[in-house]
């Protein structure tokens, strides 16, 4: 028996020592280390929009804007236009030199032709032959004609220049009831125009034209550059 009661004394003295080295231990766990930096961290806090700081930034956002839209040129465009018809290249010339600029290629062209129709009498062989159809459609109530006195056309009467062929055929037929045997001749006529190239914004553009007293008066075509 009383070794029994050494035995059980003898256990509980081991078990208690074995329990007090547990306790003694340290359970050791990995530090975490935050992905931000704390000393810099802020506090952010809500704000009235009508602080007088906050106002005066929005202000100068705005004038930085404003001003950044002034400094942005308009762009440009080519712009390639027609300023005529002219009968007289010296006319179209004469244009061709107010609209001298920096900007733009001026130059005289002859885009196209018309016809003019000439109601005359046929020339005759001497000139004193013409001298006698002068008198002769005098003597018909014509007042309104030219005896041609040089040139190819020397010893023609001239009764009219018309561009439109109906008007040419009623001058022709009045003359056809007074015995005067005239004819119409055909011919083609040059026309000329300024032709304009120029790099600009519609406003510079218009500012440009409107400097030209002259361009006022004078069909504007628009032209494929």
């Amino acid at each position: 028996m009383r070794r029994f009661f050494l035995l059980l004394v003898f256990c509980n003295i081991v078990y208690f020592l074995w329990a007090a080295s547990v306790n003694t231990q340290v359970v050791a766990t990995p530090q975490q280390i935050p992905l931000y930096d704390q000393k810099a961290l802020e506090t952010l806090l809500l704000v009235s929009a009508d602080r007088e700081d906050i106002t005066d930034l929005m202000s100068q956002q705005e004038q930085v804007i404003s001003e950044l839209a002034k400094d942005k040129k308009p762009a440009k465009e080519q712009y390639c236009f027609l300023l005529g018809d002219f009968v007289d290249k010296n006319q179209a010339q004469g244009l061709a030199d107010q609209l001298v600029n920096d900007n733009a290629r001026v130059s005289v062209v002859s885009p196209d032709t018309y016809e003019e129709y000439w109601v005359m009498f046929p020339a005759a062989i001497t000139w004193q032959e013409a001298l006698k159809n002068e008198q002769m459609i005098k003597k018909q109530g014509e007042d309104d004609f030219w005896l041609i006195p040089s040139g190819a056309k020397k010893g023609a009467i001239s009764l009219g220049l018309f561009v439109d062929v109906q008007r040419a055929n009623n001058r022709l037929n009045e003359l056809l009831a007074k015995k005067i045997d005239a004819t119409i001749e055909v011919r083609a006529r040059a026309l000329f125009a300024v032709k304009v190239e120029i790099e600009a914004d519609n406003d510079a553009l218009q500012a440009y034209l409107d400097k030209l007293e002259q361009v006022k008066s004078v069909e504007i075509t628009k032209n494929a550059c």
